[in-house]
């Protein structure tokens, strides 16, 4: 199947165009910076009442691609991959979850039950079909996606999936009470956050590998992964607490029986999604046996934050993958 793609609608001002979705601007970029305006972002009314926010980044007139940030993230994550995304002529469009940045929170305790606002943001935005690419606990989200509604997805890049999901994350009882204590946690968190936000950083710095220190070293990336902390924590820590622990659960999804390409990428030292070792075979991401569908990429020497080298390689094999001609025309294969 072919399918020509361009949508001359990307990145304009939405309520010029696009009835039931507001244009938010809580400020600026600088002049002529080239980059994204990271205070920019879009909401859309649901069927249900609610409120979705999502931003734009990377190529506006790009294939689309629907991100999914990592547990207790927000949609300022694809900042990382802007530049990339941009080079390679993919349109990032980055959602924000229930109750984190600008997304209306509701309770909720199955990443299935988001599949249709994700589809609702994908009729208002005339996609018909959309690439997923998630980072750690996204995938939870991305792989319900896409069983749900295959059509809809042309293939998936999970990021530093987390693969071995909590047994635990499933029970009720056990869920509310976890649920109930982070939320305390992340509260305290958030006051921490707002007087020191270099002290939540160390924390986090104290789990990752050598590689992700080296990284958070940098100032641009540090300045983004406190924006981040910030933007989540921004409703209260009710939908973080509640994002977290969904996040941890297992997917439940068997990649052998989705019918687009997976691709799964990790760096090789990372030590939070704790990928099995080089060279093992799928069966923690609940694949059934061998699937020539599901294609796992190792970054050698890098941890959970290898996207911030290696962006230009994932989205040169999404160009392979979707078949981007350098004339403009997006053919897609399925």
């Amino acid at each position: 199947m072919f399918a020509r793609f361009r949508d001359e609608n990307a990145l304009m001002d939405p309520g010029s165009g696009m009835p039931g979705t507001v244009h938010v601007r809580a400020g600026s970029a600088e002049p002529d910076s080239g980059k994204p305006d990271q205070d920019v972002f879009h909401t859309l009314m649901l069927e249900s009442g609610r409120r979705l926010a999502w931003a734009e980044f990377g190529h506006r007139h790009g294939y689309p691609i629907l991100y999914m940030h990592r547990q207790g993230g927000s949609r300022l994550e694809a900042l990382f991959l802007h530049d990339a995304a941009e080079a390679a002529g993919f349109r990032l469009i980055s959602v924000d979850r229930p109750g984190l940045g600008g997304s209306d929170f509701f309770a909720f305790d199955d990443p299935a039950a988001l599949a249709e606002d994700y589809i609702q943001l994908m009729d208002q935005l005339n996609l018909p079909q959309v690439a997923v690419l998630s980072w750690g606990g996204g995938s939870r989200f991305a792989l319900a996606l896409a069983s749900q509604f295959p059509s809809r997805v042309s293939f998936l890049n999970l990021l530093s999936p987390l693969e071995r999901g909590c047994a635990l994350a499933k029970n009720r009882v056990f869920g509310f009470v976890f649920r109930s204590a982070v939320r305390m946690m992340l509260t305290l968190r958030s006051v921490r956050v707002a007087k020191d936000e270099s002290r939540y950083l160390r924390r986090w710095r104290e789990q990752v590998c050598y590689a992700d220190r080296k990284l958070m070293d940098d100032p641009k990336v540090s300045s983004l992964l406190a924006r981040i902390a910030r933007e989540s924590i921004s409703q209260g820590a009710a939908g973080l607490a509640q994002d977290i622990w969904i996040g941890l659960a297992a997917s439940g999804v068997d990649l052998s029986v989705l019918p687009m390409p997976v691709h799964v990428w990790n760096g090789s030292a990372d030590t939070i999604s704790r990928p099995k070792a080089v060279g093992a075979d799928e069966e923690s991401l609940n694949c059934a046996g061998t699937t020539s569908g599901i294609v796992r990429h190792w970054v050698h020497r890098q941890g959970h934050l290898f996207f911030s080298h290696a962006a230009g390689d994932i989205f040169s094999v999404a160009r392979r993958i979707v078949g981007i001609s350098l004339g403009g025309v997006y053919p897609l294969h399925r």
